[in-house]
């Protein structure tokens, strides 16, 4: 049986990109939970980490960057989905193994829908 729509994690320090993912994803049919910074993000992950199907968190975040998250979201669920989200650009080797896709900012909305396809 099916559980519903599918649940995205977004992370990110500044308020207007949440609130502008938020609804592009919602507008898509998602159930979409927000957080502003690597430690809030993780302690709503562990309320569920079964119930998320994928994570879009930003780089430039302080005191836990977007890498540094990615890692700790692999130590408590491998497999689920982690697309970073940055303005910077950043050597391929230094993602390859954390993330399974980069954004890089400004992005359109149709590359948001595109995320979709990393839900399984």
């Amino acid at each position: 049986m099916e559980r519903g729509p599918k649940r995205i994690l977004i992370v990110d320090d500044e308020l207007a990109v949440r609130n502008f993912c938020e609804k592009v994803f919602q507008s898509y049919g998602f159930t979409v939970i927000t957080s502003s910074n690597g430690e809030e993000a993780i302690r709503k992950f562990l309320e569920g980490p079964v119930d998320v199907d994928l994570v879009m968190t930003d780089f430039g975040m302080s005191p836990m960057n977007g890498l540094e998250l990615a890692r700790k979201l692999r130590e408590i669920k491998p497999k689920v989905p982690i697309v970073l989200h940055t303005a910077e650009h950043l050597p391929e080797d230094e993602t390859r193994h954390l993330v399974d896709r980069v954004l890089t900012k400004p992005v359109r909305v149709s590359e948001y829908f595109r995320l979709t396809e990393l839900i399984k």
